[in-house]
């Protein structure tokens, strides 16, 4: 495993610690220009990643989703979602989860995912595999709609994009559905 993969998983389980904290808790929930919500919890998890991050790799550009770009004029870039699932963390509900991952020369090199409530942690390199805690992960061998589970998180993104048709015709079809 590279060492930004490492410093990434580093970073991310530490952000959880920090979502952990603020989970079911009273806080407040203001809206972001594009209507999304953010808490504290976003913010400190974000400015906790960035730290972690830059103590390694200085050098690196950041895109933040609480902070924006910072461009250090480099051919690396690690991008950062400091809460997936902001909604439902807002809600009490434990569906959520730190998402980072570090872009080379236009490529994504290295992802991870970590959902603290549920210790389940996910890694991948370009060209080494995904795993998820420890064990290769690999793609479904179902190949039929009607036999499959489809997740999604808002029906409003797919309307908003224009796919809001093609979702329900899958979700018509599939064996079972969640939202996650």
């Amino acid at each position: 495993m590279k060492t930004e993969t490492k410093t990434a998983i580093q970073a991310a389980k530490a952000a959880g610690m920090i979502a952990k904290k603020y989970f079911q808790k009273e806080i407040r929930v203001e809206k972001k220009v594009d209507d999304t919500p953010v808490t504290i919890a976003d913010r400190e998890c974000e400015k906790k990643i960035i730290g972690v991050l830059k103590e390694q790799f200085p050098d690196y550009s950041i895109l933040g989703e609480e902070s924006g770009f910072t461009d250090n004029n480099s051919e690396c870039k690690w991008i950062i979602d400091p809460i997936d699932g902001t909604k439902e963390f807002i809600a009490g509900l434990p569906f959520f989860g730190t998402l980072i991952a570090l872009e080379k020369k236009g490529k994504i090199v290295s992802g991870v995912a970590y959902m603290p409530l549920f210790s389940t942690l996910a890694f991948a390199e370009r060209g080494k595999g995904a795993f998820i805690n420890g064990k290769r992960a690999g793609v479904s061998k179902v190949d039929k709609i009607e036999n499959s589970l489809v997740m999604y998180g808002s029906m409003r993104t797919f309307f908003k994009k224009g796919c809001g048709k093609n979702i329900l015709d899958i979700l018509k079809n599939a064996r079972s559905k969640t939202i996650g």
